[in-house]
């Protein structure tokens, strides 16, 4: 009994209770039975890290990128959206050059003050405080470059022939260029001759068969040229000589240095080129044959950052950006045309164009105006409304001076519609006799002879029964046009009042769930309900 009360009350077949058994003993005792084994963070790490060790470089890799799975990608686009967001620059006057300023032999921007980069340029471009006084220097710190904005092409000159500043005692070679001007966009072409210079290639595509080429520059010494365009269209066809070549739009790689393998900067701008790191899992100064999972910075998968394979190398460019945003822009407007209520009022929905569409007087015509998603944003066009009349609004209601206004034009109307009809008889009587009066002189030709057997027949003057018909269509025609603007002012007086509704229709509906809530608003109501 005593040994009995000394056991355990809970014993599993095969599992070690004794202290000198350890957690490793405990869980490998565990394994193949029904419970469940909780492990601390650092058992769990030694064991993956074990795994790893006893698979392939293959294997390891693969089993790597599964378990990252989607937090590691969430991780490689948040890290992404940072570097972009970081290395955009500020707004800079659009009249002054631009001129880029790469340091070398491992100058970090990040350490160095901004007046002390600036002082060094211009001293070694040979320029005072008095001549630089208009020019500007902002150093991007991601990028671990320097762009200098100068309006004055003497010191614009001086800038561009730098080969060495002077930081913090101690001199960094430079590489300095001049970035383009103006309103552009870059296009790429590929696969073009190696052995072609940069004068051959200028001669090629820069001329009056490409008008809006600007400049050519290769790409280091591949087979792709970029091509700068003027204005915000790359062409999908250039002549490049007589041949006409596939222009593709120029999509800017994201930056992946080869010696520190931080994202943002090139090797040759790397504020630490000496530093030794494993471009895979970025170990400092490994080991030979060390083991290491790979793992890429900017989609989280697993291959090299910057890897030829990766989806997430390339920037979008500004100009996909920008029409993505004027689409998303445009769908916004038109949903917020479909979040207002549509007033029933009468008024028939034009062919073409906007709702106040240009009209003219007498039969014209006039063409319909188009407008652009900016314009919509900027002067809004009116809703479009069904047919048919109407005057009642939920939520609104029509002064008594409106109501007058509206049934005088009704009135108006009926009048007119009246005489216009009396108009339409009077014609056609005027037809009816003129008709006849051509079939009785049809019958004296020929029956002249009897007649004059019979009895002499008094003759009856036609050209003066024409006269007072020609006189009564042109009373007619006035009267018709006098009609024709009669109705177009009504039509405009109908789209007066529709406006006055709906602009009495939006503020109540705004108005409509604050008044409901008020408890004046409810009080009124419930002793209104009770007084019934």
């Amino acid at each position: 009994m005593a040994g009995s009360a000394s056991a355990p009350l809970l014993s599993t077949p095969g599992v070690s209770n004794s202290a000198e058994g350890g957690e490793d003993d405990e869980i490998q005792a565990m394994e193949g039975t029904e419970w469940q084994v909780f492990q601390s963070k650092s058992t769990k790490k030694k064991q993956a890290a074990e795994r790893g060790m006893s698979q392939p470089n293959a294997s390891r890799s693969s089993q790597g990128c599964v378990q990252l799975g989607a937090r590691s990608s969430c991780r490689a686009a948040a890290l992404k959206k940072r570097v972009i967001a970081a290395s955009r620059m500020p707004e800079l006057p659009s009249t002054h050059r631009k001129i880029i300023v790469r340091p070398r032999d491992g100058l970090d921007l990040r350490k160095t003050s901004c007046y002390g980069i600036s002082t060094a340029i211009f001293t070694a471009a040979g320029i005072t405080a008095i001549q630089a006084s208009s020019d500007l220097v902002c150093p991007n710190v991601v990028q671990n470059i320097v762009v200098v904005c100068t309006e004055k092409e003497d010191n614009a000159r001086k800038i561009l022939a730098l080969k060495n500043i002077r930081v913090n005692g101690k001199e960094h070679e430079v590489a300095v260029y001049a970035a383009a001007e103006g309103n552009y966009v870059k296009g790429v072409i590929r696969n073009v001759e190696r052995d072609i210079g940069d004068a051959e290639l200028e001669r090629l595509i820069v001329h009056q068969g490409n008008p809006s080429v600007r400049g050519v520059k290769r790409i280091k010494d591949t087979g792709s040229v970029v091509v700068l365009f003027d204005g915000g269209d790359v062409p999908g066809y250039i002549r490049v000589g007589q041949a006409i070549v596939r222009c593709y739009l120029y999509k800017k790689q994201m930056e992946v240095c080869s010696k520190c393998t931080r994202v943002g900067h090139r090797a040759d701008v790397c504020p630490t080129p000496m530093v030794n790191v494993c471009h895979s899992c970025e170990a400092k100064d490994p080991k030979q044959g060390h083991s290491c999972l790979l793992r890429c910075k900017l989609c989280g998968k697993g291959h090299a950052t910057g890897d030829k394979a990766c989806k997430q190398k390339y920037q979008t460019p500004f100009v996909i950006r920008q029409r993505r945003k004027e689409r998303e822009m445009e769908r916004a407007f038109d949903m917020d045309l479909q979040d207002f209520p549509t007033l029933g009022a009468g008024m028939p929905r034009p062919s073409s164009g906007g709702w106040l569409q240009p009209f003219t007087v007498g039969g014209g015509s006039a063409l319909p105006v188009t407008a652009k998603w900016a314009s919509k944003a900027q002067n809004p066009e009116p809703y479009r409304t069904q047919a048919g009349p109407s005057t009642q609004v939920s939520g609104g209601t029509v002064t008594p001076d409106e109501s007058d206004e509206l049934k005088k034009v009704r009135n108006e109307n009926a009048k007119l519609s009246s005489e216009l009809a009396q108009v339409k008889k009077e014609l056609a009587s005027l037809k009816n006799a003129v008709s006849a009066s051509r079939q009785d002189g049809d019958q004296n030709g020929a029956n002249g002879r009897k007649r004059r057997a019979v009895g002499d027949v008094p003759e009856v003057d036609v050209t003066d029964s024409l006269n007072q018909i020609k006189e009564s269509l042109k009373l007619i025609s006035s009267t018709l046009q006098e009609i024709t603007k009669d109705i177009v002012i009504v039509k405009a007086q109908n789209r007066f009042i529709d406006f006055r509704l709906r602009d009495l229709e939006c503020p109540l509906n705004f108005l409509k769930p604050y008044i409901e809530t008020d408890p004046k608003f409810r009080l009124s109501k419930r002793r209104s309900q009770i007084d019934e």
